[in-house]
């Protein structure tokens, strides 16, 4: 509940100031294969606000392929490639 109200608290503040809003959603690269976090991504597309969710761009794939080290699960530049190249598609610039 905290994080949908300052979602909406952030989502006012720029519609108060024309400023467009959306919220980039960067899974977690642990299990693609079945992603355990789904529901909570569904959950913030159900919050009203624009939500890229850039699961769509890495589910199925093998997670290894995009983490800095194997012990280290943050996405590498490979990642954040495709998570660029999602992004610009998507958003009306």
């Amino acid at each position: 509940r905290q994080t949908a109200k300052v979602l909406a608290d952030m989502e006012a503040f720029c519609a108060e100031r024309g400023i467009e809003f959306a919220l980039a959603v960067f899974p977690i690269l642990h299990q693609l294969g079945d992603y355990p976090l789904q529901a909570a991504h569904r959950k913030l597309s159900a919050q009203g606000i624009h939500v890229v969710d850039l699961l769509e761009v890495f589910v199925g794939e093998d997670e290894r392929a995009y983490w800095v080290h194997p012990t280290d699960f943050h996405p590498n530049g490979r990642a954040h490639r495709l998570a660029a190249e999602h992004l610009l598609k998507t958003l009306a610039w």
